[in-house]
């Protein structure tokens, strides 16, 4: 096929992601969205970013977790809630973060875990010594 065929494939699997992640994380409603099976939207993602479609759906619950744990006063578990986990337990940093552990660059492993960790005013306290 051609390349420009499965560039568009990869840019609306993304669209797609980036708008239904927080609900949807099987591969299969990604397919069934783009009328390709589940075999051959592996294969393009793959073959485009390097990444599988589990890593990119980890990357944007992990991004998304990160920035509600940052900027919100949420619990961890209405964030759970917010990303679709069913069992609001299970969301638990070492649950994620085995999930997330090899789609994820291991630098931003301890800043979720701190982030997961402080009250609210550490966290915003963090993030301002960060940014400085």
């Amino acid at each position: 096929p051609d390349p420009r065929h499965k560039g568009n494939i990869f840019k609306i699997f993304m669209r797609l992601a980036t708008k239904h992640f927080r609900e949807k994380r099987q591969i299969q409603y990604y397919a069934d969205k783009l009328c390709i099976s589940t075999t051959y939207l592996s294969r393009v993602v793959k073959e485009i970013s390097g990444n599988t479609v589990g890593e990119h759906l980890a990357h944007l619950t992990f991004n998304e977790a990160c920035t509600l744990l940052a900027d919100s006063d949420k619990t961890v578990g209405e964030i759970a809630y917010l990303l679709s986990f069913n069992d609001p337990p299970a969301f638990t940093y070492r649950n994620i973060t085995r999930r997330i552990q090899e789609a994820t660059p291991i630098g931003h492993i301890p800043l979720f875990y701190l982030l997961f960790s402080l009250p609210k005013q550490q966290k915003t306290a963090f993030l301002s010594l960060k940014k400085s």
